[in-house]
This record gives C-alpha cells, sequence and structure tokens, in this order.
C-alpha cells in the first residue's frame, strides 16, 4: 500500500519535471515523510478513517499473556484493572478491564489519542521509491513490496485499509491532507518559477 504522486506532465510539462528533479525528488519524498509522520503522531487520520480513529478502546478484552511484561502483569493481577485466568490448553491469559487504553497507561504508554507508535517500527518502515521516464516522474510512498518488511505492512493494511481490531476501525494515514498538498505544491512551484528564470 503506498500513496503515488504521479504526473504526466499534461498539465506542468516539462518545467514541472525540471523543477522536481532540480529540488531533487528525494527532498519532495522527505516532506511528505515528515508531514505523514507529523500528524500521524498527532493522532491526526485522514478522510476515510473511522469515527473513532483517534482513540484507543476502553472495552475489556482478553489476551494472551505472553509478551506482556512482569510489571504489567502484576499491575493488572493486583489491581481492579484487570485478572487473570488459565486456558483448558494451560496458557496464561489476563483480561483488561479498562481496555487497550488503560493497557497502554500501565505500559507508560501515552493514551491521549491513538499515534502507531507501540514500538515505532511501523512508521520506521515506511519506504519511498522514484521512477522517471522520458515523458513521466512517479514519486511513490509508504509500505512497498520488497523494500518494506512484511509485518510491517500487513499492520499498516490492517489500519489503513482493512480495519484493525474486532471494531474493523481504519485509520487512514498514508497520503496528504489538503493542506499538505497545497504546501507541497507551493514548494514545487517555487522550482518551477526558478527553473523558468534560469537560477
Amino acid at each position: 500500500m503506498s500513496t503515488t504522486f504521479d504526473n504526466g506532465f499534461e498539465t506542468f510539462g516539462a518545467t514541472f519535471k525540471k523543477a522536481v528533479l532540480r529540488m531533487g525528488a528525494r527532498r519532495v519524498l522527505a516532506y511528505v515523510d515528515v508531514a505523514v509522520k507529523r500528524r500521524t503522531k498527532a493522532g491526526d487520520f485522514l478522510p476515510g478513517s473511522s469515527p473513532s480513529a483517534g482513540g484507543y478502546s476502553e472495552k475489556p478484552f482478553a489476551r494472551p499473556a505472553g509478551g506482556l511484561k512482569k510489571k504489567t502483569l502484576d499491575a493488572l493481577d493486583d489491581t481492579d484493572r484487570g485478572s487473570s485466568f488459565f486456558t483448558r490448553q494451560g496458557a496464561l491469559w489476563v483480561v483488561v478491564e479498562g481496555g487497550y487504553k488503560d493497557l497502554r497507561q500501565i505500559e507508560g504508554k501515552q493514551n491521549a489519542h491513538v499515534d502507531l507508535l507501540y514500538s515505532g517500527a511501523l512508521l520506521d518502515a515506511t519506504r519511498d521509491n522514484v521512477r522517471t521516464g522520458a515523458a513521466t516522474l512517479e514519486m511513490e510512498y509508504g509500505y512497498l513490496d520488497g523494500k518494506s518488511p512484511a509485518d510491517a505492512a500487513r499492520v499498516a493494511y490492517w489500519h489503513q485499509e482493512a480495519g484493525a481490531g474486532k471494531g474493523k476501525t481504519k485509520r487512514v494515514f498514508i497520503g496528504l491532507t489538503p493542506a499538505e498538498e497545497k504546501h507541497l505544491l507551493g514548494m514545487l512551484n517555487e522550482e518551477a518559477r526558478k527553473a523558468l528564470l534560469g537560477g
């Protein structure tokens, strides 16, 4: 899954291509990367996201105890925030009464808004690619096949497209807001102006 910024130069012609190449497609993609990560860390998601996208669930849930730190398990067992039980197969599970929001608080992570930063690996896995042809320039950003780690790409797919968790909550974060697009076009227009003036 990725966002492609493609222009066949029908509108901007060779001047646009020259401006982008002059500015450096990498600089354009660096702006996109910063915009996406800054917005996502702030819990701001794009249109198409579920109404509940910005908040962590407060619904009780059960999960395997494996993977949780001892401190987290102790906090759940020693308070009314949770309980533990063994399955018929003998596996230890925990119930988190305050939902994922409370689990994040117990683990010392911010829980005021969803930021997709549990470990940082998800946002660190974005990649970009630039392809140029005689009459085309294509810049691609997101989770790219063969470039992004498969685990992160799968988690991103759940958030971005399929919906995460039992509630299938969509959090669309790859792409640009209209304000970000306007800023990016302003950067490109300035480079195009310089290219036209021969600067």
